[in-house]
């Protein structure tokens, strides 16, 4: 979990920053290409304080409920509602669906700041207890949550944003063969360029590292073969949309920089 927090010396304060905390959370989970996405009113629980919000990801698999209002255009938790039907406000029929929590903020106000005597003079030199806000962000399950919305046959297809691979350069052909030379430089070019790397050299069948590639997900994976030696050239795969690129032995790595930039780019304006 990922925890933020943000202290001030009145409501206004916090009210501001929460709203803030809200936008950014909403911008990581487009970014990230994650899809459904709900901020819900819940119940405070342990944290205690006077509001709380989680944003849930909708997931048949998911251990929680919201309940939607049609009309008002809502969302809740269950546990607030204690299982409730109909909405509060309009009386209309509520829809159940099953989630995942993927974040949560939190609105303290002064339990904690009173509790450790954590106080600051304002502007007028009044002496105030600190109102206190907590913003945590579920990072283990995200990619839990990622990886089941974004998979498909063959394996794990995140975006380029949210996949822990940027390339996988596989290499067909022994170790002491020219394409285990080009696989290498390659390698070594792009980790030199920034970019997360895997080197797929084992000796294996080329469609056993191709199966093991698509698991994994990287965005780009770049096969090194029998063509590096014939006419110099290497193929770029990209891995959601299974678009094929080849280009010059020489130019590979920046080719896969700048398809990787190309990918990010295309994602950021769709997202």
């Amino acid at each position: 979990m990922k925890d933020a927090y943000s202290l001030h010396l009145d409501q206004a304060g916090l009210e501001e920053a929460y709203q803030t905390q809200t936008h950014a959370y909403h911008r990581i989970y487009r970014r990230l290409g994650l899809t459904d996405v709900h901020q819900v009113r819940s119940a405070t629980g342990d944290m205690g304080g006077t509001l709380a919000h989680e944003f849930m990801a909708l997931l048949d698999v998911g251990e929680d409920t919201v309940a939607f209002c049609r009309g008002w255009n809502t969302a809740v938790n269950i546990e607030v509602l204690e299982q409730a039907v109909s909405c509060a406000t309009c009386g209309g029929a509520l829809d159940h669906r099953r989630a995942v929590e993927v974040g949560n903020i939190f609105q303290l106000g002064t339990k904690y700041s009173e509790a450790l005597n954590a106080f600051a003079m304002d502007r007028s030199n009044v002496r105030r207890a600190l109102v206190m806000g907590s913003y945590g962000l579920g990072v283990s399950r995200l990619l839990a949550v990622l990886i089941e919305q974004q998979h498909d046959a063959a394996g794990i297809a995140l975006t380029a944003a949210s996949a822990a691979v940027d390339a996988h350069v596989v290499q067909i052909g022994g170790g002491d063969s020219r394409a285990a030379r080009v696989a290498a430089e390659i390698y070594a070019g792009l980790r030199a360029r920034g970019l997360d790397v895997l080197l797929d050299d084992r000796d294996a069948r080329a469609g056993e590292k191709f199966t093991d590639a698509d698991l994994i997900g990287a965005t780009l994976r770049v096969t090194v073969g029998s063509r590096a030696e014939r006419d110099g050239t290497v193929e770029i795969r990209e891995r959601r949309t299974g678009a094929v690129h080849e280009v010059g032995v020489t130019d590979a790595a920046l080719a896969v920089v700048r398809l990787h930039q190309d990918i990010l780019r295309r994602e950021a304006a769709v997202n």
